[in-house]
This record gives structure tokens, sequence and C-alpha cells, in this order.
């Protein structure tokens, strides 16, 4: 064993008899002990501006310690593929989809499934009476597109995610 090991570890619990949810623990190994780093917080980007989700996972990643794996999806319906196969802690949603409106895919996710991760809703432009609707359908945030900077949306993320006990893992 070399002085200094960096290991990827992957622990998988099982939620609810359906799904599985994985957590990524990076460690370093030592000649006497393991230290747990961090652990990898599970996003779903729905956005079908590859420009966009290209800002969002910039945005993410520009912490000292990478703490996001990010999973990306162009479409409502290809997005509902993936959260068959994922169950990620947090989805940032577009609110115009090719197929879907952000409030159609709440809709289909809530039809599927009882456990819809947190949401936060980023649209173009912004509409009250679109943020309302999707207050009331259960989204966590609404962000503008266009007044989207690195500290708001990190703040967003982080906010919604203590607001759903996962702080260890902001």
């Amino acid at each position: 064993m070399t002085k200094y090991n960096n290991l990827l570890f992957s622990y998988q619990e099982q939620e609810n008899d359906i799904k599985r949810r994985s957590f990524y623990l990076i460690l370093i190994g030592c000649p006497h002990k393991f230290l747990i780093l961090f652990l990898l917080t599970r996003l779903l980007i729905l956005d079908d501006s590859a420009e966009d989700r290209g800002v969002y996972r910039r945005y993410l990643s520009k912490k000292a310690v990478p703490t996001y794996q990010i999973i990306e999806s162009e479409s409502g319906e290809e997005g509902l593929e993936k959260l068959e196969l994922v169950q990620p802690d947090l989805i940032l949603l577009d609110y115009l989809l090719p197929d879907f409106t952000g409030l159609e895919f709440i809709a289909e996710l809530r039809a599927q499934t009882n456990q819809v991760p947190p949401i936060i809703m980023l649209t173009g432009q912004g509409n009250e009476v679109i943020a309302v609707e999707a207050m009331k359908s259960g989204v966590k945030d609404y962000l503008v597109k266009e007044k989207l900077t690195l500290e708001i949306l990190t703040t967003s993320v982080k906010s919604v995610l203590q607001q759903e006990h996962w702080q260890f893992f902001a």
C-alpha cells in the first residue's frame, strides 16, 4: 500500500424497496486510518439548452472540493427515464422543455412516484403567475436565468438541500 491512496467507494442503501440511492464516499487512505472527506449530492439538471446546463455545471463545480454528482437531461421524457434509474437529491428544472412545461413535468413525476425530490425551477423570463403556480406545485425556489449568478444558484441549492435536512451533504 502506498502512503496515500485516493479511493472512490459507492455505498447503496435500499430505499422504499423500489429505488436505490448511491452516496459516493471519497476517502484518503493513510497507513493507519481513513478520513471521510465528503459525500456527493446527486443533482439532476433538466434543461434543453446545453449552454445553460454547462453554466449550471460550472457554477456548481466552483467549490474547492467538488460535492455534486451532476446528471443531465435535455427533455422531460429523458428526465423521467433517468428518474426511474436514479433518485437525485435535487432537480434543477427548466420551465420550458421541448416536450413539457416545468409544471407538466412535475405533475407527471408526481403521478409516477411518491418520492419527488426537491425542485428548483429556472426560467428564461420571470412571470409571477408561473412562479406562484410553481410554488403551489411544490417547487422550493424559482430563479430567472437572466439574473442568475454563481452566488444565487449555489445559495439556492444549498438552502433547498438544508430545508430538506441534507445540510450534511451540501
